[in-house]
């Protein structure tokens, strides 16, 4: 048998045995070098058909989409702050006295009005002296009509009617004691007599001028001092009306402003001092949202500016209203209060954790790259790959280079190392690519 013909039909498979023995016994040695000569030249053949197949594929390059860069020397340092919606007013509404809780007429959730009522103090005890007060009011007040108007004519002609009697009995008298004068000259009368009618003509006399001055009193009328100490108790009086019903009113708990109860604290029956809450209300249709900033921010915004707010996904805007002087001793962050469009209430409610971001010039200079261009490289550094040796077909080399990540928005990453202003990042998918590969430039709007 021809060895030759062995050596080409033999079943020589990857993974299968090759019978080596059986065809050193069956050929002689010179054949059997003749036909190692013949297999490696067939095996160099083959390398040299594959090598030029594999270059032609090579030939074959493909696109990446790349970006020129450009050199940055600052760029805006986004921060994104939280906060939470708040009512713009909040009350824990309570008795301004002690007493016992009559009837509340709300229920957690309700709505109420501006000057609603919302409880009731039972003030039965303020009803019945307000009562008393009343009646002596009254009395004290036709007192004071009394002592305004003077005295009656009929008084005044009862004392002029006293005053002419008393004048006549004080005559008689006189005319009795000048006749015991001269019956004592004559001595014809005891001394004691003329004594007698001495002392009566003094007593007269006296009830004469006590009769002239009340007629006098009577006709000049009152005195203004009596007349201004009636009206102090009258007001007295009319004054301790008034706390009284200072004290109803306060029996009665109304609502400060239009707004939603959000909590009640006591039940019908309750006894309560000043200032316990009885019921909790905000005005939910009414809010803003306060948001913790750090210090350097907060020196830059100007009340009036207009910040966009997000709210679980959704969008608000607010007005800057107020910006808290002081730091949060917690949080070392100042509050911003934003005051939010009147039908806010229909999309947020108050609680709900807000969103803001704010942005502030940073000096810093390196190049903007889309962040899915970079990859990770060794010790905390980045990779990122730019074309080289680049034609006029557009055709390069692709070369990797270690970058220093500054800073990143997400999207988008500012960079610095050893890339140069106006080199072509390849600017996604460098998974494809590797250092040293030829690869075809593409445009933005090139598909090829």
């Amino acid at each position: 048998m021809n060895p030759l013909l062995i050596c080409e039909n033999a079943p020589v498979q990857r993974g299968s045995p090759f019978r080596w023995t059986l065809f050193r016994e069956s050929c002689s040695p010179s054949i059997l070098c003749i036909g190692l000569l013949l297999t490696i030249s067939c095996f160099a053949k083959s390398q040299e058909t594959n090598s030029q197949g594999l270059a032609k594929e090579g030939e074959r390059l493909i696109g990446v989409s790349t970006m020129e860069l450009h050199l940055s020397a600052s760029f805006q340092k986004e921060r994104q702050f939280t906060g939470q919606i708040e009512p713009k007013r909040k009350s824990q509404l309570g008795f301004d006295r002690i007493g016992r809780v009559a009837e509340i007429m709300v229920e957690k959730g309700d709505e109420v009005r501006l000057g609603e009522p919302i409880a009731i103090l039972d003030s039965e005890s303020l009803l019945a002296q307000r009562r008393k007060l009343e009646a002596d009011l009254a009395s004290a007040r036709a007192l004071l009509r009394e002592v305004e108007a003077g005295p009656r004519e009929e008084t005044i002609l009862v004392a002029k009617a006293s005053l002419e009697e008393q004048q006549s009995q004080l005559n008689f008298a006189n005319e009795v004691l000048k006749r015991r004068a001269r019956l004592l000259e004559k001595k014809l009368v005891a001394r004691e007599e003329w004594e007698q009618a001495v002392a009566n003509r003094e007593r007269l006399m006296a009830a004469v001028d006590g009769a002239s001055n009340r007629l006098k009193d009577l006709e000049l009328g009152t005195r203004k001092e009596k007349i201004e100490s009636q009206a102090s108790v009258v007001d007295a009086i009319s004054a301790a009306i008034e706390q009284v019903n200072v004290e109803v009113k306060k029996s009665k708990l109304v609502s400060p402003f239009d707004g939603k109860v959000l909590q009640r604290d006591l039940d019908e029956g309750s006894i309560v001092s000043p200032g316990r809450p009885v019921v909790t209300i905000v005005e939910h249709k009414k809010l803003e949202a306060r948001v913790g900033v750090a210090t350097g921010f907060a020196k830059k915004i100007v009340k009036g500016t207009k910040l966009p707010i997000d709210v679980e996904g959704v969008r608000l805007e607010g007005q800057v209203r107020a910006i808290v002087s002081e730091i949060d001793p917690n949080t070392r962050t100042q509050a911003l209060l934003l005051s939010l469009d009147d039908n806010a209430w229909e999309k947020v409610v108050p609680g709900d954790t807000v969103r803001v971001s704010l942005s502030q010039e940073a000096t810093a200079s390196g190049y903007w790259v889309p962040t899915e261009s970079l990859v990770v490289g060794p010790r905390g550094l980045w990779n990122c790959f730019v074309i080289e040796q680049l034609k006029s077909d557009g055709t390069g080399v692709a070369a990797i280079r270690t970058v220093e990540l500054v800073h990143s928005n997400g999207e988008r990453s500012l960079i610095t190392g050893s890339i140069n202003d106006g080199e072509l990042l390849i600017d996604s998918a460098p998974h494809r690519v590797i250092a040293g590969q030829r690869v075809r430039a593409l445009t933005k709007t090139d598909t090829r």
